[in-house]
This record gives C-alpha cells, sequence and structure tokens, in this order.
C-alpha cells in the first residue's frame, strides 16, 4: 500500500513555498541598486560623490555666474558657462528675467 501525502500537508507545503517566493521577489526590489552616471564634464566621480554632501551637490556652481547647477539645467541654460545663449545676456540676467516673466521669486 502507497501512502499519499495528505491534502492538509500539501496545503501545507504550498504555502510555504508561495511565502518563500513572495520574500525572495520582495528583497529583489528592496535590494536593486540604482546605477548614476555622471556627465563626462560634471567633475564628479563615484569617489567624489561618496565625500559630497547633499548640500555640495545642491550648490555647485561650476561656472561660478551665481546659479546652482540644477537650476541651469532647470532652465536649460550651460552650468559650464556663463552666458549660454547667442543672445550675449549672461545665465544669472536671463534666469531673472525667466522668473520676472513667470512672475516668481
Amino acid at each position: 500500500m502507497e501512502l499519499a501525502p495528505s491534502k492538509k500537508f500539501i496545503k501545507r507545503i504550498s504555502i510555504i513555498f508561495g511565502a518563500l517566493i513572495i520574500i525572495f521577489v520582495a528583497s529583489f526590489f528592496v535590494n536593486k541598486k540604482e546605477t548614476v552616471t555622471f556627465p563626462e564634464n560634471s567633475g564628479l566621480s563615484v569617489g567624489k560623490l561618496k565625500k559630497a554632501t547633499v548640500e555640495d551637490l545642491i550648490s555647485k556652481d561650476s561656472d561660478q555666474d551665481g546659479i546652482s547647477d540644477w537650476e541651469e539645467n532647470l532652465w536649460g541654460t550651460d552650468p559650464n558657462n556663463k552666458v549660454s545663449n547667442s543672445s550675449g545676456v549672461s545665465d544669472k540676467e536671463y534666469i531673472d528675467n525667466k522668473k520676472k516673466a513667470l512672475q516668481i521669486q
């Protein structure tokens, strides 16, 4: 006579197996590492990034024009050039004019 596993046993094994699959999938998404790439002329590297603080990244002004790099990217100007457009207007003046036109202070 052959002994077959009971329905209760199969149900428990199925629940345990399902829980293990859920834990595995969840850990995959939680431990997923993001890759960050920097433009070649940004001056940032992984070694420098580890030592940089959030304040350093936010306040970085590559061209020293008084506008931080993140804001220059927001307005479409070049963070490595004080005068990005062909009109000869400085990035600071250009952005200030855009803010006034949009009534942003």
